[in-house]
């Protein structure tokens, strides 16, 4: 049976996972939410994510949540065709981008320093993440909503997986949050005797 696009996802939503290595514990602890690594489904049939890992990478969204440990979708559903696809060109031009190492020891920084002070810090990503333009997951999905000048409370240079996943939460009147995992969904596993290749 072929791996298809269902109600619960589209393109230009975002898939927001719970990781399992010791990076995402990393984040989860940094930044006190659930969520560690977001990415932008950018195709329906079958759903493709786009994602910031050591490299951008587009992949089936079965691959991209298979070892995590949750994974939603954070639909916007103001969005029509035409503002989605603005976005998902937008995040097209990230394809194959080597990954933003110095945007994330920036995070980091901001979420060391807001864990301390027990507030949300933007200070290191505000002055320096001019510097690079280079990706992480956050900053891409950040991005490619700018091309519908939306964003998630913070600059697309200092938005991380928390803030995101926490936007969503509080804004439940523009975003729909559908748990693929670990719910049972055929989303959440490949089909049987088929292989689908996503780019790599």
């Amino acid at each position: 049976m072929p791996l298809r696009s269902t109600p619960s996802s589209a393109f230009g939503d975002i898939v927001a996972v719970t990781g399992t290595g010791l990076l995402a514990r990393a984040i989860i602890w940094l930044t006190r939410a659930p969520i560690s690594h977001v990415g932008l489904v950018v195709g329906a049939e079958p759903p493709l994510v786009m994602e910031a890992l050591w490299r951008v990478k587009t992949r089936p969204l079965w691959v991209s949540i298979a070892d995590t440990r949750a994974a939603y979708l954070l639909k916007p559903v103001r969005l029509g065709p035409t503002a989605r696809s603005r976005i998902v060109v937008r995040a097209c031009r990230f394809s194959a981008e080597s990954y933003g190492f110095l945007k994330l020891f920036l995070q980091f920084l901001d979420a060391l320093a807001g864990r301390i002070i027990r507030r949300r810090v933007t200070y290191f990503t505000d002055a320096l993440g001019w510097i690079s333009g280079r990706p992480i997951c956050s900053y891409e999905v950040g991005e490619a909503y700018k091309a519908d000048g939306l964003d998630f409370g913070v600059p697309a240079r200092s938005v991380t997986p928390a803030d995101i996943w926490e936007f969503a939460h509080q804004h439940k009147d523009a975003y729909q949050i559908v748990r693929l995992k670990p719910a049972t969904s055929p989303l959440a596993k490949p089909p049987k005797d088929q292989v689908i290749a996503g780019g790599q």
